[in-house]
Formats: structure tokens, sequence, C-alpha cells
């Protein structure tokens, strides 16, 4: 970790950056630059290894990096952090993305903060991170869902014509049927004898 040049009483650490695992030395030239992925303080006898959510990406490190808000690294003694995840945020010095929370999501990647998430949106709900469209026969009208039970059903003998609905006025009434509104709640009835119902109709 050091060297003896002229006639010093004590040995000279080796500069930051670098390292020396050996005896005998008599001059800084003949301590090693410590490896790309760790990082030496002055007077090492060897390289530490750069933690998780710390980078050193050039030999001669005195020290690690912490890996910027919007990246991370999982591993040991990188030399480079990764971008953080669609779905997910990263603060300074991440290990591994953290995923939005409940009701929110991400379409970008490199998100800083928890703040930068996005609420979920109607015609959808949200895990992990992920908008998830609710599927055929279903809708939403509510923002910051977080379960699938948030996709309510279409009334009987009706269905919508695509996922992603955000109302009860986009399900359409099954042909043979015609549509019926009373306060708000909508009924599919079976066409009455002698009328013409296709999808959608209303008497």
């Amino acid at each position: 970790g050091g060297y003896c040049a002229g006639s010093n009483a004590f040995a000279a650490p080796c500069p930051g950056g670098s390292y020396s695992n050996a005896v005998g030395l008599t001059s800084a030239d003949g301590c090693l630059p410590c490896v790309a992925g760790s990082a030496c303080l002055a007077g090492s006898v060897a390289p530490t290894v750069c933690a998780s959510g710390s980078v050193a990406p050039e030999l001669g490190a005195a020290a690690c990096q912490q890996c910027e808000a919007g990246s991370y690294q999982a591993s040991c003694g990188a030399t480079a952090c990764a971008n953080c995840t669609i779905g997910s945020w990263c603060a300074e010095g991440s290990s591994a993305p953290t995923p939005c929370g409940s009701g929110n999501f991400s379409t970008q990647p490199n998100l800083r903060s928890a703040d930068e998430c996005l609420r979920c949106s109607e015609g959808s709900w949200c895990s992990a991170g992920k908008a998830i469209p609710c599927g055929l026969g279903t809708y939403n009208d509510q923002m910051g869902a977080d379960d699938q039970s948030a996709c309510t059903y279409c009334p009987p003998n009706s269905f919508t014509d695509g996922e992603s609905k955000t109302s009860l006025a986009e399900c359409i009434c099954d042909a043979g049927y015609f549509s019926q509104w009373s306060n708000g709640s909508l009924a599919c009835d079976t066409c009455p004898v002698g009328a013409n119902c296709s999808a959608g109709s209303a008497l």
C-alpha cells in the first residue's frame, strides 16, 4: 500500500486511485492503477469493488460514482449504469428500478422519481407500473384504478367494439335487443315482435 523513497522514516501511501500489493517499492511509479469497476483510497493494498448502485468507468478511480437518478446498476464491479426501465423510477444510487406505485404507470424510461409516474387513465387499470386495458365487454370511468375489478361489465346482452372503454354509453346492445336508459342505467331488452333491432338499436 505504499513506497519508500530516499531515507524516509515511514512509507508514503500510494496515491488515491492506485494500490500496491508488493513490498519494497521505491516510488509512486510502482503503484498500480485501480482497475475499472473498483476504487482505491490512498494506501490501498487491493482494489475495492464498487457496490451495486455505483460504478467506476475508467482506470484509476479513487472513489466509485453513484448512478445518477434515472439509472441503476444491479451488479457489483460495474463500469456503467443502465437506463431505468419503463414502468419504474430510479433515485440516485439505485441498485434496482422501483415500480411506479399502485394505480400509476409510465411509458418512458429514465424516470428520476415517483412523481414522474402517470396516474392510471380511464379505460385501464395499472399494476407494477404498466397500464392494462379493460377487456372487451367492460369499461372503467375512473382514474387511478389498480385492480382488474375496476373494469365493469356491460349489461347482459351487450358488448363493446374494442378495449379500453371509458363509459357505460360505449356498451352496445346485441342484435335482437334494444337499448333502454333509466336513471343513468342501461338495459338491453328483447326486441318487440315485428320490430327489426340491429346491434345498437334504440326504441
